[in-house]
């Protein structure tokens, strides 16, 4: 709800962040909890409902972020200016002067009106940028594009980012400046999960089958995953050879 109201306000950057730990649930609860159950029952303000681009930023986030944008038309669709537009839209976006994101906006703009919908884009694992990403002039080229692209009053574009929280000290120039701003006004933290839940996550998939992870076993992982920071993802990475003992009679305190 609070993600389809960033919408309805013209004169603010449509964007939102789904903060938290490693582990925490983030991009379940923005492909599933959020897009597949708001954006796509719900019109937004200008009528039209969403279409969602997915991707990860990885090292050339302006790479894939063109990639995306591609894929908002097969190769049969009429609209040739519009097309030799988002095939330059890479280039453009790798050049310091042209951060306005045109290009972007051309290619949204031409999709709602042949599509009648809008574009959302969601960036899973946001903190790529200031980690794996080639080079810092695309990191910063890439964060210009995009939150330009969400700040133009056509209200064509938006943009939901999940990111880890021990990334949130990254980049204190100006567009880490400007990145901080719409983050402590557009962001929702995903908590981490309690130990009851971590108890239900340890032993509830196991129900449907005649195996179970013994009492000491489950505990001991419930408090390693509590003591570590961003422990979750470990937790999946035991479970995973856990079940795999299981399946060939392995206890899991053996695992």
């Amino acid at each position: 709800r609070t993600f389809a109201q960033t919408n309805h306000d013209r004169t603010a950057a449509r964007v939102y962040f789904l903060l938290g730990a490693a582990g925490s649930g983030k991009s379940s609860l923005a492909h599933a909890g959020i897009l597949g159950r708001k954006l796509r029952m719900e019109k937004l303000p200008n009528g039209h409902s969403a279409r969602v681009l997915k991707m990860t930023p990885g090292q050339k986030p302006l790479d894939n972020l063109a990639r995306e944008v591609h894929s908002l038309f097969p190769t049969d669709q009429k609209g040739t200016q519009v097309l030799d537009e988002v095939d330059r839209l890479r280039d453009r976006m790798f050049k310091n002067s042209d951060q306005s994101a045109s290009g972007l906006l051309d290619a949204c703009e031409h999709y709602q009106r042949t599509q009648e919908r809008s574009v959302v884009l969601i960036v899973d694992q946001f903190e790529e940028i200031f980690s794996i990403c080639e080079s810092y002039e695309q990191s910063q080229s890439f964060l210009a594009y995009v939150l330009n692209a969400a700040g133009d009053p056509s209200g064509t574009f938006s943009a939901m980012f999940t990111m880890r929280t021990d990334f949130l000290q990254s980049g204190g120039d100006q567009q880490g400046v400007r990145l901080s701003r719409l983050i402590s006004e557009n962001h929702f933290l995903v908590p981490d999960l309690t130990r009851d839940q971590l108890r239900e996550v340890i032993h509830r998939p196991l129900e449907p089958f005649d195996v179970s992870i013994d009492e000491p076993t489950a505990e001991q992982m419930i408090t390693d995953t509590l003591d570590c920071s961003g422990g979750v993802p470990l937790l999946q990475c035991a479970l995973t050879r856990i079940w795999a003992g299981l399946c060939q009679g392995v206890p899991a305190a053996e695992t």
